[in-house]
């Protein structure tokens, strides 16, 4: 029995006793894993992030301006109840990507669709493997999200100058939230005022505005800026395959149901595919020249989401067969199950003890070689150790002769491994993990840039990075890194 063209079969009928209920089920499912995943360490971009907001550096890689002074907030505000910088954040970005679930429900209500519809929508996104992601880290696309998902509510409901002022706030948090705006135009083809969608876009540009008359050279020139960052981009067919690969990384199991659920749009005469069509058109540039495990194309994931759960509503009410409502109930398990193992890794309560611990003994002067991950985090901590003597080199991209030439001029000096194998690798045999070791790791990096020089091990070689004191006086085998057990 259908409610309507996008309502549940009868078997959901439980479902409207208690929308409420249901979606503070949601949000506290989805808060527990989030913040019993959340990141114990923030590396890389968190790490910089964390550190431009801790010294209030707002200018700082300016094109992630909005993130710095809702991050300063929360810092500030959880600082009082004894929390650590760090972990505020992440705890900031645990309660963000809660409220993007809450409002990509609202969205796929608002786009007329059943509250079954929007509950499954909503977990579809939370379960995919970057929501996930930005749940447990310190990064920006979870604020991003909830802010255009915000604009997109607003216009929908007739409010064209506050979804202007919600957009604005998400050009603030990153410039890629840019590649959304084509849903306000849209909304224009479906019914609303073009007037009104041009009124949205031309509020949300104030912001940015502003922010370019007082850092317009950082924000497009900096260490971060819009041109000085688009050079190094490789355009190629690689990369449309990388983005291809993560999608399909997030999704998986589901990719069938999206495909029914495209169907179902078109022969509903829904327009949604073609705000879908008009979102990749627009994403163009990103899906031909960055990657990230498909990050980048993060405002696609809740339109994504809303046709996956299209097409497993589908089977539910036109082939009410068991096997074929057994199938979905399966594809949605093993989902969620796939999800976990690819994106989540039990967390490592010990490794920003063992970091701080490493910063705080390290001799006066020392220099610290880490690749970009851990070079960010070295950064960040040894800022809050205190540690401003220590010389941190990034060694990506960095020529043998290079870091053979500044390890020379050093008395002492350590390097902070980049690899650990995460929990799918861990059941690799023996051989192969040997091979991604010395293909990955920094430590044959190192070897291999200095012969004779042998990285000794001072914490235990298991499944977490250590850290390594350089000997360049021979060593016996068992010293060498590679000789212990990897």
């Amino acid at each position: 029995m259908v409610t309507g063209p996008h309502g549940p079969s009868g078997a959901f009928r439980t479902f409207h006793r208690s929308p409420t209920r249901d979606l503070l089920l949601l949000a506290t499912g989805f808060g527990l894993l989030f913040y019993c995943f959340r990141g114990r360490v923030l590396l890389g971009d968190a790490a910089i992030y964390s550190l431009s907001i801790a010294q209030s550096h707002f200018f700082e890689r300016s094109v992630h301006f909005g993130y710095y002074v809702v991050g300063w907030l929360a810092m500030r505000g959880l600082g009082r109840l004894g929390i650590a910088p760090d972990d505020s954040l992440v705890i900031l970005n645990g309660v963000l990507m809660v409220i993007a679930l809450l409002l990509t429900y609202l969205l796929a209500r608002r786009m007329g669709h059943s509250h079954v519809t929007g509950l499954l929508t909503a977990s579809i996104f939370g379960l995919t493997g970057n929501a996930i992601t930005q749940g447990t880290s310190a990064e920006i696309y979870a604020l991003e999200m909830c802010f255009v998902l915000a604009s997109y509510n607003l216009f929908l409901a007739g409010r064209a100058v506050w979804a202007g002022i919600a957009f604005g706030a998400a050009l603030l948090v990153t410039p890629l939230a840019l590649f959304g705006s084509p849903f306000f135009l849209w909304g224009a083809v479906r019914g609303k005022p073009i007037s009104r969608a041009l009124a949205t876009l031309a509020v949300a540009a104030a912001p940015l505005a502003a922010l370019l008359v007082v850092s317009r050279h950082e924000y497009f020139y900096g260490t971060r800026g819009l041109l000085s960052t688009a050079g190094y981009q490789g355009y190629s067919p690689l990369i449309v395959a990388y983005n291809g690969l993560a999608l399909f990384k997030n999704l998986h199991w589901l990719l069938p149901f999206l495909v029914l659920g495209s169907f179902a749009e078109w022969r509903s005469r829904s327009r949604v595919l073609g705000l879908m069509v008009a979102l990749l058109i627009v994403h163009a540039p990103v899906l031909l020249g960055m990657k990230e495990d498909g990050v980048f194309l993060f405002v696609l994931y809740p339109f994504l989401s809303l046709l996956a759960a299209r097409g497993l509503l589908m089977i539910w009410q036109e082939r009410p067969s068991v096997l074929m409502r057994s199938a979905s109930v399966a594809a949605v398990v093993l989902f969620a199950v796939t999800t976990c193992a690819l994106w989540l890794d039990e967390p490592d309560a010990t490794y920003r003890a063992r970091l701080k611990g490493f910063i705080s003994t390290a001799k006066p002067r020392a220099l610290v070689l880490a690749a970009w991950h851990q070079y960010a985090a070295l950064r960040l901590y040894s800022w809050i150790g205190g540690r401003s003597d220590l010389d941190l080199v990034c060694t990506d991209n960095m020529p043998f002769v290079a870091i053979k030439a500044v390890v020379d001029n050093h008395a002492t000096a350590y390097a902070v491994e980049k690899y650990y194998p995460n929990r799918v690798a861990r059941l690799a045999p023996r051989a192969i993990a040997r091979t991604r070791f010395e293909r990955n790791a920094l430590a044959p990096v190192l070897e291999r840039a200095a012969p004779g020089l042998h990285p000794v091990a001072l914490l235990p070689l298991d499944n977490r990075p250590t850290f390594y004191v350089l000997n360049p006086t021979p060593a016996s085998p068992a010293a060498g890194i590679l000789a212990r057990g990897q």
